[in-house]
């Protein structure tokens, strides 16, 4: 799309939580790799299609924008009667967003049923997060283009690995992963930190890894640090507003009750 053209695609930027309307004038490359996505699912509800398809829309977002993202969602269904097909590997978004979900691995759909159904009651075990990880020897080989985004991931962090550095900044090294690979991930980096004592430095706006992995926690806002402390306390009993409405904005877990409209 030549940037003429963009100028002129009535984007609803705004909705996505960008507050500066030049950036639709922008070219990708000066756009951050979270702006770039929320401009993107901005754009692809402009032309009201009858499908749309949403491919990880809340990939490396943090968890106000998550949730932000997940209300337009359901107010164009609801608003223009669009169809929405969500592609993810985040439970949590898929049961709060979806009224049917599909779970596959390997190309195969393993389950199939009403979201709430299966997050109270998964009946295959791969569902509930005790599927099989890793990937063979043979794959060290191969060029990235044969890989999938999460196998590519997997083997950048076993590189960063390799060496067994002092510390090892891992930013968001789950992202894109189903659940689990992330399980799998934090326990080898777990062991990392235990078994050879590197240090580990997340950046994430993964807020459920931020509490099973780290100790302690900083959160910034536009690049300012606005609070700090130890993880347990930052997120049972945060006290700047910009933590408090991370912390509300994460999808619940799910429970027995069904949820009413």
């Amino acid at each position: 799309m030549s940037r003429s053209h963009w100028r002129g695609t009535p984007i609803r930027i705004a909705e996505v939580g960008i507050d500066e309307p030049h950036v639709a004038q922008r070219y990708p490359f000066q756009l951050s790799g979270g702006m770039r996505q929320r401009v993107a699912i901005a754009a692809a509800p402009a032309g009201d299609p009858e499908l749309l398809i949403a491919d990880e829309p809340t990939t490396t977002l943090d968890a106000t924008v998550q949730h932000e993202i997940m209300r337009l969602l359901a107010r164009i269904q609801a608003a223009r009667g669009t169809a929405v097909l969500l592609i993810t590997h985040d439970l949590r978004v898929a049961f709060a967003l979806c009224d049917r979900v599909q779970v596959m691995y390997a190309g195969r759909v393993l389950e199939a049923g009403r979201g709430q159904a299966i997050a109270v009651a998964p009946g295959h075990p791969y569902t509930a997060g005790l599927g099989l990880v890793g990937l063979p020897p043979a794959y060290s080989g191969l060029r990235p283009h044969r890989l999938s985004g999460g196998q590519k991931q997997r083997v950048a962090i076993a590189r960063a690995l390799a060496v067994r550095p002092a510390l090892l900044i891992c930013d968001e090294p789950t992202a894109s992963l189903d659940v689990s690979v992330q399980a799998h991930i934090l326990e080898l980096l777990r062991r990392v930190n235990n078994e050879l004592g590197t240090a580990l430095l997340f950046i994430t706006h993964d807020l459920a890894m931020v509490r099973q992995i780290t100790d302690r926690t900083i959160v910034l806002l536009h690049g300012q640090v606005v609070e700090a402390g130890d993880t347990e306390k930052e997120l049972d009993n945060p006290a700047h507003a910009y933590t408090r409405r991370l912390v509300a904005s994460v999808p619940p877990a799910p429970t027995g009750k069904t949820a009413h409209a």
